[in-house]
């Protein structure tokens, strides 16, 4: 268990641990006096880079009280339950990760009696999900514990089953359906998510756009978006995902790609780095929740790269 699905922070096993205790662990409260403190450091690194301001409330006059220990539960849960994944994206780190069965640790009494009927919202992310039997298998059960949970899921979108994941979605409370998306060429976007399908992809946005059409006629509306990870390869793209995603009313987020570094923009000189940044602050006027992480990362390069 982690604080965020970005750090590497561990609050301890959900093999040994209730979710709950998790959430109160010794470490969670090491973290949240970090934050009463106004010194985070365990996410110092992930703020700079990434702008991350989850915890950015604390001092808000309408914000919680932040304590050290919170009876209140958690109202969002990032659940990985599988690094298991169809594709072998060369940036990728989670599919090489060993393969553990977690759905009977999270499933228990104590969990299903006191951690899911008081969750808001769960985002379920990858390896690939909608591959995963476990996942099919741990929404339903979750569902029947507390239906009014709302919904949001990653997913590379390169496989037949199209059909079986819009009927999945069509019994759930929906917020975001995220693709991951790298590029809008072929050529290249077969070449950084290795195993993928260019065509089915673009094949199974084109279902989920009339799915999201469907729902928003029944009065059952969701986010359907992009997330394209920014690296070497692909930033001259951005103009053109701006472009692809506004003719589509999609929403889109720039993922930088902080390792390994030869896929980073950390690798590249200067001169490439300004440019990019100069590309981004420019067209952040026109979709500027795109741009949030990856001008905060860009900024934080150029900084580096100008000591």
């Amino acid at each position: 268990m982690g604080p965020c699905c970005w750090s590497e922070y561990s609050l301890g096993n959900v093999e040994r641990l209730s979710l709950f205790e998790g959430w109160n662990s010794r470490q969670m409260q090491a973290l949240r006096q970090e934050v009463i403190d106004g010194a985070l450091m365990v996410c110092r690194e992930e703020m700079a880079q990434l702008d991350c301001q989850d915890v950015a409330y604390v001092g808000r006059d309408n914000a919680p009280v932040l304590e050290r220990v919170l009876e209140r539960p958690p109202e969002l849960l990032d659940i990985r339950l599988d690094p298991t994944c169809n594709l072998r994206c060369v940036m990728c780190d989670i599919w090489p990760m060993e393969r553990r069965n977690v759905l009977g640790a999270l499933l228990t009494p104590e969990n299903i009696g006191n951690f899911f009927p008081r969750l808001k919202a769960i985002r379920l992310l990858g390896g690939e999900p909608f591959l995963q039997r476990d996942a099919f298998e741990f929404i339903q059960r979750v569902r029947q514990i507390n239906p009014g949970i709302s919904w949001s899921f990653t997913t590379n979108a390169s496989y037949r089953q199209i059909d079986r994941v819009i009927g999945t979605l069509e019994g759930l409370s929906l917020d975001k359906v995220t693709i991951s998306l790298d590029s809008l060429r072929r050529d290249r976007y077969e070449a950084i998510r290795i195993g993928a399908d260019f065509e089915r992809v673009m094949g199974n946005l084109g279902r989920l756009e009339e799915y999201r059409e469907a729902r928003k006629a029944s009065g059952r509306p969701f986010s359907l978006g992009i997330s394209a990870a920014i690296m070497p390869e692909t930033w001259r793209e951005i103009p053109d995902f701006v472009r692809f995603c506004r003719q589509r009313r999609l929403g889109l987020f720039f993922l930088p790609v902080l390792k390994p570094l030869e896929h980073s923009l950390r690798r590249e000189e200067k001169p490439i780095i300004e440019e990019a940044l100069k590309m981004a602050t420019l067209l952040s006027n026109i979709f500027p929740e795109a741009f949030t992480s990856l001008l905060a990362f860009l900024r934080k390069v150029h900084q580096e790269k100008s000591v």
